[in-house]
């Protein structure tokens, strides 16, 4: 059977053996094609025609195909379906003599997309890596689309379930020893696996270009590092390179804020209604945020109540000088309705996924800013101070 295929087919079969959790994508001339139960799965979801090549053959391949001018759309439907999509893409003319040279650039998964179609603009869309020992779990959280990268320690399978609920990641990465379990099959639909490095210690100090983890809180901490470096692995494989706007990590600590149970913040409707409607929560009832940046902040506020008095009161403070002067928050809020959301545009620039549009917007964002920090200049608010010395650093 092996000997009968073409060399293209044989091409094919080698990408799909590399990557047979993907629905692949292989580059035809115009078209993305997809064979086998590539074929039977997409063309269900996409409700494509199913067809087949060789059809007057004994063994007919099934195959379905899509324009590669429309490829977003169909990798977004995908997606949504909790598909992973791997782009295989020619890399040589297909006029020269010989196969097409083709490879994957790049695989698309439901925590690892850059689609709007995919993304609130306000909310973070989250992936989940994993490690246990114990019964204990690390577990890391990364936000591709911004670069927020999150760790934080649970010491059972129900505190580490509350908190997959509380973050609604959109998928969750698991070493291979957890991934047959049926435990987090039960909780949550999509499910990857990926081998844990030999050395994750060693992974993130190449990775961050330090030569100690101290500097983030998890130097001590084995499962931290695990769950860090397994998610840093996974976001390398599907991104096909580096990460390089992953740029620090932040340990969650508890002590810092109030926890809550997923059955609080549906009870509270923090962020829907009852029925799931997301304009009767109290966070649209507040969001009077101008960025979706902002935006995002304010549901980790939420989410994350805070506990230290100092803090508290810092905040209020903010608040109170920004309110007793009207006229300085409308020229505020003025410069802020004119920066786009420079985390995603930074995060598609350097996973070279950024357009000319994302350029034109990040140069016009960056340019309002020192008009925004000469608004702030002289408030008194330590809150505001933090936020001047954030801004000066862009």
């Amino acid at each position: 059977m092996e000997e009968s295929l073409t060399p293209m087919q044989r091409q094919y079969q080698e990408m799909k053996k590399s990557h047979p959790d993907s629905i692949l994508f292989f580059r035809l001339g115009d078209f993305y094609e997809m064979f086998g139960e590539d074929a039977h799965v997409a063309s269900r979801i996409l409700g494509i025609t199913l067809t087949a090549r060789h059809k007057d053959m004994e063994n007919p391949i099934p195959m379905c195909g899509i324009p590669y001018h429309a490829v977003e759309n169909y990798i977004v439907k995908l997606t949504k379906a909790g598909k992973k999509v791997a782009i295989a893409e020619q890399l040589s003319d297909p006029k020269l003599p010989g196969i097409v040279k083709r490879e994957v650039i790049r695989i698309i998964t439901p925590g690892t997309t850059f689609s709007d179609q995919m993304m609130e603009a306000k909310e973070n869309l989250y992936l989940l890596a994993l490690a246990e020992s114990a019964g204990k779990f690390g577990l890391a959280f990364a936000d591709l689309s911004t670069g927020d990268f999150i760790v934080m320690e649970a010491d059972s399978f129900e505190e580490t379930k509350r908190e997959i609920m509380n973050m609604s990641p959109k998928e969750i990465v698991l070493p291979r020893h957890l991934f047959s379990q049926e435990d987090f099959r039960r909780i949550f639909p999509v499910i990857s696996t990926h081998p844990q490095n030999d050395d994750p210690r060693a992974h993130l100090l190449r990775h961050f270009g330090t030569k100690t983890l101290r500097g983030f809180g998890i130097e001590e901490k084995n499962l931290l590092i695990e769950s860090a470096s397994l998610l840093l692995a996974f976001l390398e494989e599907t991104q096909k390179g580096a990460v390089p706007h992953m740029r620090s990590i932040r340990i969650e600590n508890r002590k810092e804020y109030m926890p809550l149970d997923s059955e609080t913040i549906r009870n509270l409707e923090l962020f829907s209604d009852n029925q799931g409607e997301k304009q009767r929560g109290l966070v649209a009832l507040l969001d009077e945020t101008k960025t979706s940046m902002g935006g995002r902040k304010l549901r980790k506020s939420i989410l994350r109540p805070m506990r230290n008095r100092e803090e508290i009161s810092a905040r209020l403070d903010a608040v109170k000088e920004l309110t007793e002067n009207p006229h300085l928050l409308k020229e505020i809020q003025g410069e802020l309705k004119g920066i786009s959301d420079l985390e995603r545009l930074i995060a598609k620039i350097s996973c070279r996924r950024g357009t000319p549009r994302d350029l034109v917007a990040l140069k016009q964002s960056i340019q309002k800013i020192p008009g925004f920090l000469e608004k702030l200049r002289g408030m008194k608010s330590t809150k505001l101070e933090g936020i001047r010395n954030l801004l000066s650093e862009l």
